[in-house]
């Protein structure tokens, strides 16, 4: 392919992430950002139908042949649904056009979705991240022909992020397919993952490290082992390590196992957290941070440490409007004090 397509693509390891497209922002639970950082061109719009989506609907209901209708329901939705207040019809919509992108996908010839709106369609419907998903490996069969209808970028970073997702996914969920579906990016996968360049490692490796510390952890349940290959990973980064990757270590770990987190993984996490907070932080990240090092004190029986650190995280809440967040900090001081501390 054309060098032009290469962007410059890297990864923030972090918990809670959401993938940017087509101007809606779409969670991946469990998995990774690759975000593109050089990139040129603009992400296809939706846009509003000129039709009211009842009157649709009816039309769909009347005519179930009718691709053009279905198209202009599946792209419409996006906008429509941003008006939707009452819960209960968000809801009902969201059933009816998961349902009716099955229905188009099953029906419609794959050879007339190689344009604009299908191939919307197919990114914005196609969440799921499972393996043999036939939309994305439509998309990857199609990858070149695709880029030429709705831009390279979007493409790239739709099937990059979409892999890197599932990889994680299968590794958290201690499925040892992971390892297939790495294979791939030496396999048939190829041509588009070189197109993937890195600020730090080679995209292969950043991919794999990751997925054998999640398996590690969820599939093998082995705090020792995720923690080896954390440092072996962070050690490689070396100066490109950044925030993201150190707070991702520690709070992975922590919240995976959580009160079985060994005392010598918490002597570790209590590393990676001190070195997250070298970084510039925001207030939110820093009582998270310090709160986090406070329950690894306590795990190794410090806690006067522990009590230094919910004090300190509490008194960084206060600058924050999250009563909530308070509350649990506090609650965590109480419970420090009844014990006598």
């Amino acid at each position: 392919m054309d060098s032009k397509l290469k962007y410059v693509i890297y990864f923030i390891l972090f918990l809670g992430v959401h993938f940017t497209s087509f101007g809606k922002s779409i969670s991946f639970r469990g998995s990774n950002f690759i975000r593109v950082v050089h990139c040129s061109g603009e992400y296809p719009q939706l846009t509003e139908t000129d039709q009211s989506m009842d009157d649709l609907w009816k039309m769909y209901k009347k005519d179930k042949t009718n691709f053009n209708v279905q198209q202009k329901i599946l792209l419409g939705m996006p906008v429509f649904s941003s008006h939707l207040t009452n819960r209960s019809e968000l809801e009902k919509w969201q059933v009816r056009v998961e349902n009716l992108f099955k229905v188009y996908w099953k029906n419609k010839p794959h050879e007339q979705m190689l344009n604009k709106e299908d191939l919307n369609i197919i990114m914005l419907y196609s969440q799921k991240t499972e393996r043999n998903s036939e939309p994305i490996e439509f998309l990857i069969q199609n990858f070149e022909t695709c880029c030429s209808i709705v831009t390279s970028q979007v493409m790239l970073t739709y099937v990059a992020a979409y892999e890197n997702s599932l990889v994680n996914q299968l590794a958290k969920s201690g499925d040892i397919n992971y390892k297939k579906e790495l294979a791939r990016l030496q396999g048939d996968l190829k041509s588009i993952f070189e197109l993937v360049q890195t600020k730090s490692l080679p995209v292969e490796y950043l991919m794999t490290a990751k997925a054998d510390a999640l398996y590690a952890l969820h599939g093998e349940k082995d705090q020792m082992k995720y923690i080896e290959l954390q440092r072996e990973f962070l050690g490689k980064m070396g100066d490109f390590a950044s925030l993201e990757e150190y707070k991702d270590a520690a709070l992975t770990l922590m919240l995976t196992v959580g009160k079985k987190l060994k005392p010598e993984a918490a002597q570790q996490s209590l590393v990676w957290l001190d070195k997250a907070l070298s970084f510039e932080v925001s207030i939110l990240q820093k009582v998270i941070l310090v709160g986090a090092m406070g329950d690894c004190y306590l795990l190794v029986n410090n806690q006067d440490k522990a009590k230094e650190c919910f004090n300190q995280a509490y008194l960084l809440s206060l600058q924050l409007s999250d009563p909530r967040l308070q509350n649990s900090i506090r609650q965590k001081l109480n419970t420090i004090s009844n014990e006598g501390v």
